[in-house]
């Protein structure tokens, strides 16, 4: 079960920054953006390359929404890509930021992963979302505290 914006624990500020935010798919020499509420044909190609349907954007940085020590966030971003290594999974680098190009956050976009899986994911590594794409769909904010 999705949590709801009226269940959250989130600010409504925290939460209008993350459904406003830049999410930039790498892939290929080439970059594009993902934004929530919105279709990407772009990130439908790449599904369709990979013969697969879904994909999330997780990230490992700034567990809770609390800033963290670039050390720590470098660490916890490297688990994470082992951990997504060690499964198997098919994922490019990712960065989400402000529209305004503040707070870049490395993440990662994980083609082919199933909605559980990426929000168990997220939990471990602390975040208070992620964003879910489903081919042929729109990006949603999964809302996980």
């Amino acid at each position: 079960m999705n949590i709801s914006q009226a269940e959250t624990v989130l600010s409504p500020e925290l939460l209008e920054a993350y459904q406003d935010a830049d999410y930039v798919v790498n892939h290929d020499q080439q970059a594009f953006v993902i934004r929530i509420g919105l279709a990407s044909p772009e990130m439908d190609k790449i599904l369709e390359q990979h013969a697969a349907t879904t994909m999330a954007v997780i990230s490992a940085f700034n567990p809770l929404s609390k800033p963290a020590d670039e050390a720590i966030n470098i660490q916890n971003t490297e688990k994470l890509g082992n951990e997504l290594r060690s499964r198997h999974l098919e994922f490019r680098k990712g960065l989400a930021r402000s529209r305004s190009n503040q707070w870049p956050e490395e993440n990662f976009i994980v083609i082919g992963i199933t909605l559980d899986a990426a929000k168990e994911l997220g939990r471990h590594y602390h975040q208070n979302a992620i964003v879910f794409y489903e081919k042929p769909g729109i990006a949603k904010l999964i809302l996980l505290r």
